[in-house]
């Protein structure tokens, strides 16, 4: 199963990377440089739909694999039917809590998109496509939640499977759209179109596979409203955090130097995060087997599952990094991409950054498998320093080096998150397996 789990996990990074690029290509032929830089800031803004989760898909996949390895674990079956029931409660409350805090923050994303926009020039092309993206990714949102469940549930193989046609779908209707004119409507219907085979592949295979049959209560329901909600309140904050460090530098950038400049910032920044969502594949399909090894006091698989992840993830992003930067480098006379994207310095600042990130969300995986959220506070700081540098250095720097704000977290944010995966790595020496 760990084999297979990573294969359908690769398989969903590495239809990202194929066509990823495919997309990042097209934008430069088929939208204008102004264009280009409202497809960034609209995609970085409606990414505070994230908040809506607040870590809740995090939660769930732990929560659910917990759960679920202990099924069949008793001999007694009244404690099955228990975990059953609270399996299915654990669903409902969580597609119950998304949609309704999704709703929530609708209309904060919509206004946040009317300032960004509003005051660069006087078009109104993006108004009705910002509208449609804003709603098709709140189904896209509860999608998530739902499918971070069932890879919980010992699914991760099936649901890669999954994720791995969404986001292809996703892509070819991005190519597409753009390749037909459609500029900026390429964003909602793609997300629309992906989302929507989306939840059709779950109903045709959930109830034959994942959903268990039993009455769910309220009584349940309210069990895990209590267990989740003092973790959520700090994945929250972290999530929140989170987003502040690496979603504001497009719509900073699109207000202070305008929407070409944004359009650059923009390009280079969804380079590096196919990168390091690529190299994340050795993390990802592990994530519940993390939190399965921690509910059953299992410190050598643990520290097997780490060993691993971050090896691989490492050497992943070092290889694709270097291949970027020697194809920069080899067209660089190509407009497409000296106009584009930023200078090598700009890409270099990143690429440290991200590189660092990387190892930090490793450890963060490893940490979140104890069912808690140890980085609340350094997280919250780390953002805090990041949109203010970042924000210092676009007035009073070049665009080349907006990035050395983000940079400098690094120098706290790493050896305080390593002190805190020492202690816990510490603390699971005494346990007995």
């Amino acid at each position: 199963m760990n084999n297979k789990a990573f294969h359908f996990t690769a398989l969903n990074q590495l239809t990202r990377l194929a066509l990823g690029p495919a997309v990042v290509l097209a934008l430069p032929i088929f939208l204008t440089g102004e264009q280009q830089g409202y497809w960034f800031a609209m995609s970085s803004i409606v990414a505070i739909l994230a908040f809506s989760d607040m870590g809740l898909s995090a939660a769930v996949m732990q929560c659910s694999a917990h759960e679920f390895i202990l099924l069949n674990q008793e001999s007694d079956a009244n404690f099955d039917r228990l975990r059953k029931h609270r399996l299915n409660a654990l669903l409902t409350f969580s597609v119950r809590r998304v949609s309704f805090i999704g709703l929530i923050a609708l209309p904060c994303v919509f206004i946040a998109g009317l300032v960004t926009f509003s005051f660069n020039g006087k078009s109104t092309e993006w108004l009705l496509p910002w509208i449609l993206l804003c709603f098709a990714s709140i189904s896209s949102l509860v999608l998530s939640v739902i499918l971070s469940f069932l890879e919980g549930c010992d699914g991760v193989s099936r649901i890669q499977k999954i994720r791995a046609l969404i986001a292809t779908i996703n892509l070819i209707a991005l190519i597409f759209g753009l390749a037909l004119g459609m500029a900026l409507w390429s964003l909602p219907m793609a997300v629309g179109l992906s989302t929507a085979i989306g939840f059709k592949c779950i109903w045709k295979m959930c109830p034959k596979r994942f959903f268990f049959k039993s009455t769910i209560s309220s009584m349940h329901i309210k069990s895990w409203a209590d267990e989740i909600s003092p973790l959520l309140s700090r994945y929250a904050a972290s999530w929140v955090g989170g987003y502040v460090m690496f979603q504001l530098f497009t719509p900073i950038v699109f207000k202070i130097d305008g929407a070409l400049a944004a359009g650059r910032v923009g390009l280079t920044i969804s380079l590096f995060t196919a990168i390091f969502s690529l190299s994340n594949v050795w993390s990802s399909y592990q994530i519940p087997k993390f939190a399965m090894a921690v509910a059953k006091r299992d410190r050598n698989s643990l520290n097997i599952c780490f060993s691993k992840s971050i090896k691989g993830s490492v050497v992943s992003f070092l290889t694709m990094t270097f291949g970027l930067i020697f194809l920069i480098f080899y067209f660089n006379d190509v407009p497409i991409v000296h106009d584009r994207l930023l200078g090598i310095v700009g890409i270099a600042q990143l690429g440290i950054a991200w590189l660092l990130q990387l190892i930090i969300h490793n450890m963060a995986v490893y940490l979140r498998a104890f069912k808690e959220e140890p980085l609340l506070w350094q997280t919250i700081f780390a953002a805090v320093h990041t949109a203010i540098s970042t924000v210092l250095c676009a007035y009073y720097l070049t665009l080349n080096y907006v990035f050395i704000g983000f940079l400098s977290v690094f120098l706290w944010f790493l050896p305080a998150v390593y002190l805190i995966f020492c202690r816990k790595r510490n603390f699971t020496s005494a346990w007995i397996h």
